[in-house]
């Protein structure tokens, strides 16, 4: 969970190479994993992240191609 966390958090900071390495890490422990799932499904397990308005959308698409 913590990685999910990071994720948005740099990521909506503009620290890309962290939100990089998050995101290396998420595809390594969780097969399945993508972005359009952490943007769009409301059951991915980031609900603080969202109510805190903590998504940066545009910049975690930019990232989805790493």
């Amino acid at each position: 969970p913590p990685r999910r966390y990071l994720l948005g958090i740099y990521a909506k900071n503009g620290q890309d190479q962290k939100a990089a390495r998050m995101l290396r890490q998420l595809r390594a422990i969780e097969p399945s994993f993508n972005i359009d799932t952490f943007l769009g499904d409301p059951n991915y397990p980031i609900s603080l992240l969202r109510r805190q308005g903590m998504i940066d959308r545009a910049r975690l698409c930019d990232l989805a191609y790493i």
